[in-house]
C-alpha cells in the first residue's frame, strides 16, 4: 500500500543531533555525507478480484434441491356487504428436484432435466382446506369437517412423481425453454398443472442456476439491480428493483444481500386511483463458486395496496417467501 511503505521509509531517515558536551573538545573532521540509495516506487495496487457466479454445467452432473414456497393473501372489497367482503387464501408447497444435465456445450445453452422427486402442499381458501404429501398415504375414510381434505387427484400426482422436465439454460444461467413431460397421460398432467407453468417454474427453479449478476461476474463490495414485475391482482400492478451486493466471500461461497423495493408500475392502465401503504422486499444468495450452483437462498415480499376504480375500493395485502436449499 503506497502509504504505508511512505511512512516505513520516512522513519529509516537518519537524523544527526548535537551531544551536550561538558568540555567542549575538538570535534572530528565531517566524513562526506554518503548518498542515500533512491525510495524505490511503491508496486502497482492490485485490481479487486472477480468472482464468477456463472452456472457451471458439464453433461452428467447431477445435484438435489428443496425448494419451499409460501403465500398468503388478503383481500377486502368495500362495496360488498358487510362479512362478504373480506377474502383470504394460502398457499405452502415444498418440492425435491433432482437436476441432471444431459447436454452442455461452451458458449451454448444447456439441457437439463428437473426430475420431481418429492412433493408436498396446503392450501386453504374460504372454508377449504386441501393438502397433499407424496411421503404419506392418502387417509382412508372421511375427514373431520374442519379438517384438510385430501387433494382429489393425489392418485394422478403420484403418477406424476418421477418425470422430468426438460430446461433451457444459457451460459448466464437464465432459463431460455421449459418442457413438460411429453410422455404422461392427460389426466396425469392436468392434476399436475398448477405446478407445470412457466410462472412457477421460474419462480421455484430459476434460482438453482442464477446468482442474477447480468455480467455473470462481480467483485467484492460491488451493487447491482435487478427489476421485476408484482402482479398486485386484483390491486395495482407493482414494479419491484432489487439491490443486490456481494457482501462476502468464504470457503468459496459467495454471499450476496438482497434489498428491494416496490413502487406502483406507471404502465398500468387500468385508470383509478392506486396507492401502495407499505412493502417488504429482502432476501440472500449463497452461491457455489465451486459447482458454479446456488448453495441456497431466502426470498421475502409483503406488500399492502388500494385501488380505487369508480368509487369501487379494493384493498390487497400479500406476503410470500421462497426458500431453496441443497440436499448434497
Amino acid at each position: 500500500m503506497p502509504r504505508a511503505i511512505s511512512a516505513a521509509a520516512a522513519l529509516l531517515l537518519v537524523v544527526s543531533s548535537t551531544a551536550a558536551l561538558r568540555g567542549q573538545p575538538v570535534p572530528a573532521a565531517a566524513e562526506p555525507a554518503t548518498p542515500k540509495a533512491p525510495v524505490p516506487a511503491a508496486p502497482p495496487a492490485k485490481a479487486a478480484a472477480e468472482y464468477d457466479l456463472r452456472p457451471r454445467l458439464s453433461a452428467g452432473t447431477q445435484a438435489r434441491y428443496r425448494v419451499t414456497l409460501s403465500s398468503e393473501q388478503g383481500v377486502f372489497l368495500a362495496a360488498v356487504p358487510e362479512g362478504q367482503g373480506r377474502q383470504s387464501s394460502s398457499m405452502r408447497m415444498e418440492v425435491v428436484v433432482l437436476i441432471k444435465v444431459a447436454e452442455a456445450k461452451p458458449g451454448a445453452d444447456a439441457r437439463v432435466d428437473l426430475v420431481y422427486q418429492e412433493l408436498k402442499f396446503r392450501a386453504e381458501a374460504a372454508e377449504t382446506k386441501v393438502e397433499f404429501d407424496s411421503a404419506r398415504p392418502d387417509p382412508v375414510g372421511p375427514a373431520s369437517p374442519n379438517g384438510p381434505q385430501a387433494d382429489p387427484s393425489s392418485a394422478e400426482l403420484r403418477k406424476f412423481l418421477g418425470s422430468a422436465v426438460r430446461l433451457g439454460v444459457d451460459p448466464l444461467g437464465n432459463l431460455t425453454n421449459i418442457e413438460p413431460p411429453a410422455d404422461l397421460p392427460p389426466e396425469v398432467l392436468a392434476a399436475a398443472a398448477g405446478f407445470l407453468t412457466p410462472e412457477v417454474i421460474r419462480d421455484a427453479f430459476s434460482p438453482i442456476f442464477s446468482a442474477q449478476k447480468p455480467s455473470g461476474v462481480a467483485k467484492l463490495g460491488e451493487t447491482w439491480t435487478v427489476s421485476d414485475s408484482a402482479d398486485g391482482a386484483p390491486g395495482p400492478r407493482l414494479i419491484i428493483s432489487a439491490e443486490h451486493a456481494l457482501k462476502t466471500v468464504s470457503s468459496n461461497l459467495a454471499t450476496i444481500d438482497i434489498v428491494g423495493t416496490l413502487s406502483l408500475d406507471p404502465t398500468d392502465d387500468r385508470g383509478g386511483k392506486a396507492e401502495l401503504k407499505e412493502s417488504t422486499h429482502k432476501g440472500s444468495i449463497v452461491w457455489d463458486l465451486t459447482a458454479g450452483l446456488l448453495r441456497n437462498s431466502t426470498r421475502e415480499l409483503r406488500f399492502r395496496t388500494s385501488l380505487d376504480l369508480q368509487g369501487f375500493g379494493v384493498e390487497t395485502h400479500r406476503s410470500s417467501s421462497t426458500k431453496v436449499e441443497r440436499l448434497d
